[in-house]
């Protein structure tokens, strides 16, 4: 089963009743749904579930914070929550930061921005002390770092994950500002020490930073998750000078191309391998024909599978669509990111999962917000 399709896995695991989730292999426990994940109290195996890969939508789901003190695997500690956490210790708090901190030979746990936030702002005097936790240097104030230590904070920052800042708060451009001040950098060609200090925050530069500075940013933005258009144009722009001692054949920029023309997307297999977000991204108008073309085959409709690789592109499609989703498909489905869709959109996606999960209404209103509440948008007045 673990070499079987990712299909072959989703209809297995869709199959699993909720008191034998358990006895899911923990490789596949990602593809179960957080609808099988609501456990009456008492009767989860909190051990077993522990030693299982989660993703943060079925963490919140799992109620573990009651046995916090246990040694929690990164796929549980991804799953708090602020309002989870704010009736806890100080001295617990401390503990979920520190077991948080990435560590040798042990999977990254995965947090969002809100998350990071939340722990800040539980122990911001204690946590602004020392910079031990790099990955919550985001949220410190910078006002609150001494000049002299400018340059200690800036280095330890370079190993944050800048790829969960929002763009909305306009926080990278921020920080980048306050670390040439602090670095005395007074134009767009950084030097290799500097490159050196600011070390993840170069994935937030636009091209015109990269292709003048020194060739060492190259390998700093190997780390990188994510390219812009301007990103890449200037590291083809570096790697092509010849000052650099990379090439195209030691350095690969995986630039992803599919020609949506030539496939016949008529099986799920195709849909799930053109819906691989390894690969790249996909347009609004490129998602939709590809899932349209795939819906041509009259046999095929948007099941759970099929939902769980769309996932996002589900936004692409038009509302007739939208609304042939039935309740089981979404019931059953992983949660789905609707934050690029219309309202109107959301407003159709609510209401089909909210008939979907109306059976947990009455006996745990907790686990019905948290089954719904990425649907809700602005609906959240009608619950």
């Amino acid at each position: 089963m673990l070499l079987a399709s990712t299909v072959t896995q989703q209809t297995f695991v869709q199959q699993v009743h909720i008191y034998i989730v358990v006895n899911v292999p923990d490789i596949l426990a990602t593809v179960i749904p957080p609808a099988l994940l609501v456990f009456p109290q008492g009767t989860a195996d909190l051990n077993m579930l522990n030693k299982k890969t989660w993703t943060p939508e079925q963490i919140t789901v799992l109620v573990f914070l009651c046995v916090f003190q246990r040694r929690l695997s990164p796929y549980m500690l991804q799953g708090f929550t602020c309002s989870g956490i704010q009736n806890m210790k100080k001295s617990m708090i401390l503990q979920l930061i520190r077991a948080c901190r990435p560590r040798d030979n042990r999977p990254k746990v995965v947090l969002k921005e809100s998350q990071l936030t939340c722990m800040y702002n539980q122990l911001p005097c204690l946590l602004i002390s020392s910079f031990l936790f790099s990955f919550l240097l985001i949220h410190y104030r910078s006002q609150d770092i001494q000049k002299n230590n400018c340059r200690s904070y800036f280095s330890e920052l370079g190993t944050a994950d800048f790829s969960v800042v929002s763009s909305v708060l306009n926080k990278a451009p921020q920080l980048f500002r306050e670390a040439t001040t602090c670095l005395g950098i007074n134009n767009k060609s950084l030097s290799k020490d500097n490159v050196e200090v600011l070390g993840n925050m170069v994935c937030t530069l636009d091209g015109s930073y990269i292709v003048n500075s020194d060739p060492y940013i190259l390998e700093k933005l190997k780390a990188c998750k994510d390219f812009s258009n301007s990103q890449v144009a200037a590291m083809e722009t570096l790697l092509v000078s010849g000052n650099t001692p990379y090439g195209y054949e030691h350095y690969i920029l995986v630039i992803h191309y599919k020609n949506k023309k030539i496939w016949n997307i008529s099986t799920i297999d195709t849909l799930g391998a053109l819906m691989k977000p390894e690969d790249g991204t996909w347009t609004t108008e490129q998602s939709k024909t590809i899932i349209t073309k795939y819906l041509y085959t009259s046999e095929n409709t948007l099941g759970t599978t099929e939902l769980n690789m769309i996932n996002s592109y589900l936004c692409s499609l038009d509302i007739d669509t939208l609304k042939t989703i039935n309740t089981e498909s979404i019931r059953n489905a992983k949660t789905l990111n609707v934050t690029y869709c219309s309202r109107e959109q959301k407003r159709v996606l609510y209401e089909i999962t909210n008939t979907s999960f109306r059976t947990y209404r009455k006996s745990s209103a907790g686990n019905f917000y948290d089954l719904i509440k990425g649907y809700l948008g602005q609906n959240h007045i009608l619950i």
